[in-house]
């Protein structure tokens, strides 16, 4: 496919138990233009539409007040049949807001604090390893919902994250800038504010199949997720706490308390060959 990939990225559950989400699309350039064009009629097709806000129109509020469900159930499948026509992949990153409080909280750094920032990352990363899969080696541009500051708190880290990530992946981020962007205005963060909450809402649900996220939501192209058990996180903890050492007083204010400091160094200890 010629042309460069663009990831757009969207939120879900910031604050909200169970789970904290990033996930979007990912399409050439190219297609996120023929994409936007289809959007913006379907946008216009049953009623006027400023924009595409999923939580409304899961509530059928705001701009989906007085709407019934046949016709929000038209225009989200039309809605998914614009995005399984135009894009390439779906990625997403979920995270037990619990789990990440255990094992995470006031430990490595404030940018820690929150899965945004883990999610930030392996998002990324998860981009860069469907354009391994697809044999594109151009540079993969991101797109960010950003309303709230923390793609920043996210990238003060990120020249120091790039020391630790695998060699491969390193390159790669290393001509990576990504944007931030309001998904108001941009037609292809409304799409990926629709997987996010599909993906947010499988989870408040125990991933049923009988989840009203099934139900509004169907569809039929794999999305690649990456679910973060306690286990995956505790994983990831331990690699971190391998980059503070290695870094002391430098990016990671925090004291690692000394029972989570020998649960780390045993579980490092493992992954030595």
């Amino acid at each position: 496919m010629a042309g460069h990939y663009q990831a757009n990225i969207d939120d879900s559950g910031r604050g909200q138990e169970p789970v904290f989400v990033l996930a979007g699309f990912i399409a050439t350039v190219e297609q996120w233009e023929k994409f936007n064009n289809e959007w913006d009629l379907a946008l216009e097709w049953i009623r006027p539409l400023k924009y595409f806000k999923m939580s409304e129109a899961a509530s059928l509020r705001g701009q989906f007040a007085g709407w019934t469900g046949s016709d929000r159930a038209k225009l989200l499948r039309r809605l998914i049949d614009i995005v399984e026509s135009n894009v390439a992949g779906g990625i997403g990153s979920v995270v037990p807001h619990q789990h990440y409080r255990d094992i995470f909280g006031h430990k490595i750094c404030r940018e820690m604090n929150d899965p945004y920032t883990h999610c930030f990352y392996d998002i990324m990363g998860q981009a860069h390893r469907f354009q391994a899969r697809v044999g594109d080696d151009t540079e993969m541009g991101f797109v960010f919902d950003e309303q709230r500051g923390q793609m920043g708190h996210a990238l003060k880290i990120y020249r120091f994250w790039l020391d630790f990530a695998p060699p491969n992946l390193r390159n790669k981020l290393s001509n990576t800038h990504p944007k931030p962007a309001n998904d108001i205005d941009v037609r292809p963060l409304q799409a990926a504010d629709m997987l996010a909450w599909r993906l947010r809402r499988l989870a408040e649900d125990a991933y049923s199949p009988t989840s009203v996220a099934n139900a509004l939501l169907p569809f039929r192209m794999t999305i690649d997720v990456n679910i973060w058990t306690r286990e995956k996180l505790s994983e990831a903890f331990a690699l971190s706490y391998l980059s503070k050492i290695s870094a002391p007083n430098r990016y990671w204010p925090y004291e690692l308390p000394k029972k989570e400091r020998k649960k780390a160094e045993k579980m490092l200890a493992r992954r030595q060959p």
